[in-house]
């Protein structure tokens, strides 16, 4: 028994490692990396993704006598990501394998490595632009130089989304949210503006961060009294309803600016409707007023409602909500809604706050960034199948462990 637990630890660790070197490479695609090496790169993240194909089955196959109602779940979610992958949905398909590969695996264990690859990425990147291995992009901006070292059209952001991302891990490690952590990221994400000397979707970033840290610090630990608590259930119902809230505003956003151009709403959206727009119209979407002209457009072009495009749209690019419609239909559209109202449900219901709100905050996020279903990105999209730990630290920085969470089939606390 004690070489078959010593050896389900290595896989263990041979399964967090895959995942952090997944993670920096996926990291290295958005980067001025992929300039000097993008065949190799692209390829190298196949075979990781294969890989962790591999060991998702291993962990189906150890745990299915003892979790076979789980397991039965992860299987058809292999198989549908199986599929995905077969039609292109790299991606997609990936953070579901990676969930199955992460059975039974306490999920800190995950984000710590997660922080520490991002981290580590952040430095190898800076010192390898300094000394002229990869390049340091200027754009030229009315009225300054933005520097970046990651590629796409506003390349910037991917760094600022990164750093976002790092900075909700801590927040979920630490479970606090104390002054000392406010100044920590309020200051890196200073020192990121200056460094980079951009503005773009800065605010949007720090909002999300600061929003998540003050709404947990000085509203759910004030929920004892009963007044509080009708106040809490009430807005804990409208956070659940985030994803489906999201996708009404989406589908009113495009209409409202394919109908009167430019909105109020769509002035704060920088334009993303407008891109949708175009989008869903080259896709042949039939709007009810066509912003494009006649000749912009195939007109023989019909689109599939029930599975979409398949392809990646860069126009939809900006608003995840409409790049899952063009690009996998309403199937994948409603899948994700489907999804993401349940864990909210579940997060809530088993008062995992923290983790609750980080979730609720990625899927605002998903209104102005599609980049959450990222694999670089994926930290809080893999955590379905794993065992979350709960409680405060003590005074030692130990952290009491709950029993394995489970409610049904999902990785959640009863």
């Amino acid at each position: 028994m004690k070489i078959f637990k010593r050896i389900n630890l290595i896989i263990d660790m041979i399964i967090i490692f895959c995942y952090m070197l997944l993670v920096f490479v996926s990291s290295f695609s958005a980067t001025t990396f992929m300039v000097k090496w993008p065949v190799s790169i692209y390829a190298f993240k196949i075979w990781l993704i294969r890989i962790c194909m591999f060991l998702a089955i291993y962990k189906i196959v150890l745990w299915f006598d003892t979790e076979k109602k789980k397991c039965i779940v992860a299987i058809a979610v292999f198989v549908i990501a199986i599929a995905a992958y077969s039609s292109g949905f790299i991606d997609y398909s990936a953070l579901a394998i990676l969930s199955i590969m992460f059975l039974n695996i306490d999920f800190e264990k995950i984000v710590k490595s997660y922080f520490v690859t991002i981290i580590t990425f952040f430095i190898i990147t800076v010192i390898l632009s300094q000394i002229n291995i990869i390049k340091n992009i200027i754009e030229v901006v009315p009225g300054r130089e933005e520097k970046s070292y990651f590629i796409g059209f506003v390349g910037h952001n991917e760094g600022m989304i990164l750093y976002l991302f790092a900075m909700l891990s801590l927040i979920y490690l630490t479970r606090e949210s104390n002054l000392r952590e406010i100044i920590w990221i309020g200051s890196g994400i200073v020192l990121f503006i200056l460094w980079t000397i951009t503005r773009s979707n800065a605010s949007l970033i720090i909002g999300v961060i600061v929003i998540t840290l003050l709404f947990y610090n000085y509203y759910f630990k004030k929920i004892e009294t009963k007044s509080l608590k009708v106040l809490h259930e009430k807005v804990c119902k409208i956070i659940i309803a985030l994803p489906i809230i999201s996708v009404f505003l989406t589908t009113v956003g495009v209409l409202f600016y394919n109908k009167y151009q430019r909105t109020i709403l769509d002035n704060t959206m920088i334009s993303r409707y407008y891109l949708l727009d175009i989008a869903l119209e080259k896709a042949g979407v039939r709007l009810p007023y066509i912003t494009l002209g006649a000749d912009e457009y195939d007109a023989s072009v019909s689109f599939n409602w029930l599975l979409g495009t398949g392809e990646y749209e860069f126009y939809a690019g900006d608003i995840l909500y409409g790049n899952l419609l063009l690009k996998g239909g309403l199937l994948l559209l409603l899948s994700y809604v489907f999804l993401h109202v349940y864990v909210l449900y579940e997060l809530n219901k088993t008062k995992q706050y923290v983790l609750f709100l980080i979730y609720a905050a990625i899927v605002v996020f998903g209104n102005v960034e599609s980049s959450a279903l990222a694999i670089q990105y994926s930290i809080f999209e893999i955590f379905y199948f794993s065992n979350l730990v709960i409680g405060k630290r003590n005074r030692k920085g130990v952290r009491h462990k709950a029993s394995p969470i489970y409610a049904g089939t999902l990785g959640f606390n009863k």
